[in-house]
């Protein structure tokens, strides 16, 4: 729909946050002024991007796919719900345009099939209540909950943490994320609430964050890609497994135990990297 149908005064292009209200009323106005998410494609167009796409030979970085996928809004493909917009005319609102960077549908879903009824009054929290299944919620509206806060993880990891090993042999920055750390620097344009969000957020991010890295360790172990690379992938992943397994309670420590001891034991064979990372993605995703 384009992140303009979120900007009148009276929805979310406030120029003062609303204290009282459930939103802030101004999150347009923060995004638009303030959030690097809508300077994204504009990154796309500086030297340094395009150095990387001529190494790769993408041609022009800012018609890539495979940078759009993370530098626009429009790729459901990247959380496994939905479709590519900037590939496909028939999933473009009429105010689409891939030049806004990560706009507010890249994270809300696209907002074709709710937002009008997301103006009135109580709809967002009966469609939670009616559906505990975030995929169907999406499925049936297009509405991607950010509430739950593995929901919201998932999300984010899968731009700030997914490459390609080639990627950054090119110039592209090695990605590095942690939810709450990034969370507590951004303009905030939402709220949260309850005593132990904040730990809830922490620790959500940090099993996304091993669980991706785990994902990102197995492909670059099939794809042969080089020992440093692999390596890197599998020092991250031990990075999140040892900090996360201080948070959680016995029963969930001890599978963690035994995913820093596989990855530090499992040596260089890629086939066997692949295996024991695939089979560490399991024993995360049960926690």
């Amino acid at each position: 729909t384009g992140a303009g149908a979120c900007s009148a005064v009276t929805c979310h292009g406030s120029l003062q946050p609303n204290r009282s209200g459930k939103t802030r009323s101004n999150e347009y106005t923060v995004w638009s002024q303030k959030d690097s998410h809508a300077k994204a494609f504009e990154v796309l167009h500086s030297k340094k991007s395009q150095k990387i796409a001529r190494a790769l030979k993408f041609g022009v970085a800012a018609k890539s796919e495979k940078c759009l996928t993370c530098h626009t809004t429009g790729d459901g493909s990247r959380t496994g719900m939905g479709g590519v917009a900037y590939k496909n005319e028939k999933l473009q609102g009429r105010n689409y345009d891939p030049e806004e960077g990560v706009s507010c549908n890249a994270c809300h879903g696209p907002a074709e099939r709710w937002l009008a009824s997301h103006a009135d009054k109580g709809w967002t929290t009966g469609i939670r209540r009616e559906h505990s299944d975030r995929s169907e919620l999406f499925r049936r509206f297009g509405f991607y909950d950010t509430k739950p806060v593995m929901q919201r993880a998932n999300n984010c990891v899968s731009c700030h943490l997914r490459i390609e090993p080639q990627m950054v042999q090119a110039g592209h920055p090695p990605l590095y994320f942690e939810l709450f750390s990034f969370s507590e620097r951004m303009p905030p344009h939402w709220k949260d609430r309850g005593s132990f969000f904040r730990p809830s957020l922490w620790a959500a991010g940090q099993t996304a964050s091993l669980e991706e890295a785990l994902r990102q360790l197995a492909n670059r172990a099939k794809a042969d890609a080089k020992t440093d690379f692999v390596n890197q992938a599998r020092v991250q992943a031990l990075g999140h497994a040892a900090v996360l397994r201080h948070a959680l309670p016995d029963s969930s420590r001890i599978p963690l135990e035994e995913i820093i001891t596989s990855l530090r034991s499992v040596g260089n064979d890629p086939e066997k990297i692949a295996s024991t990372a695939e089979s560490s993605i399991k024993v995360v995703s049960a926690l």
